[in-house]
């Protein structure tokens, strides 16, 4: 591998690792404040793609106000989930994690029921704009998912951390019955934080689907690799996600680089043994250390 391939084999791999962090910031913010592995999340990227591509395809909407009522759509739909299959579990030591993977196998097959089981391809005005910068060439489409990523994972920086808002989520992250003595609505930052959740990962359904096809089980392997990302950067921690999401995508697309494509998955999760065995509680986690 030259110069040349070795820059554009980091950029594929910044691509991949920004749609891999917009996917795992979701779960991180609702591990983050209810403590619960949400198995559903990669359904709410499936269900936007697809929306996107029944809004571009048969509504023949513009492809910018497609992405932003794709992202109220997750939202609501996100929303929607923690009110069906959350809320009456909260408390439950595995109920949310076995409604959630329920919740995950009715909308894999509520898809395959009302979408079919064949791939559909979403087109957009810039998959086939393709920008000629010295010996590198890429498409506008890929081009755009690094600053859209950039730019959502500021805003959402600074919705955290200099929000009213903000304050409430991290308040109730910390202390969910000391939040609500003082004052602060938990109900109301679990919505918010479902809501935030939703919008990010609609982004990825509209900018990586039409670079792959748009079917049922495409959020199977996408929920995977968040988790893979949320358990090397440390459950709950979004600095550390961020972290993690471009490295294991720097990886993979090395990896693929490399000529061995088939290994691409099975080197995330080697990543990820490594990771639980020489570092469990993630690159910024910190050690907790609990009696039995």
């Amino acid at each position: 591998m030259d110069a040349s391939q070795f820059v554009v084999q980091v950029f594929n791999g910044l691509v991949i690792g920004s749609t891999y962090v917009l996917v795992a910031l979701g779960v991180t913010l609702i591990y983050g404040i209810l403590r619960i592995i949400n198995f559903a999340h990669g359904e709410i990227f499936m269900l936007g793609a697809y929306l996107a591509y029944f809004l571009v395809v048969r509504g023949h909407l513009n492809y910018w106000v497609t992405a932003g009522l794709v992202m109220m759509g997750c939202a609501i739909l996100a929303v929607v989930l923690e009110r069906v299959a959350f809320r009456r579990v909260r408390g439950f030591e595995l109920g949310p994690l076995i409604t959630s993977i329920g919740a995950s196998i009715f909308l894999q097959n509520l898809a395959l029921i009302l979408f079919g089981g064949d791939p559909r391809s979403l087109p957009t005005p810039y998959l086939e704009r393709i920008v000629h910068l010295g010996p590198f060439v890429f498409s506008i489409q890929r081009a755009l998912i690094i600053p859209s990523a950039l730019v959502l994972i500021l805003g959402l920086y600074l919705l955290i951390e200099r929000t009213t808002m903000g304050r409430m989520i991290r308040a109730v992250s910390q202390d969910w019955e000391v939040a609500s003595l003082m004052g602060v609505n938990p109900i109301a930052a679990v919505v918010v934080t479902f809501v935030i959740a939703g919008a990010l990962v609609a982004v990825p359904s509209v900018l990586v689907a039409p670079l792959f096809y748009v079917f049922p089980l495409m959020g199977v392997t996408t929920t995977l690799k968040a988790y893979t990302i949320v358990v090397m950067g440390g459950f709950g921690n979004t600095t550390g996600t961020i972290m993690a999401g471009l490295i294991l995508g720097v990886a993979e697309s090395m990896v693929a680089g490399l000529g061995a494509s088939l290994w691409v998955d099975a080197v995330s999760f080697l990543v990820l043994i490594a990771f639980l065995l020489v570092r469990p509680y993630g690159l910024i986690g910190e050690r907790r250390e609990e009696n039995a």
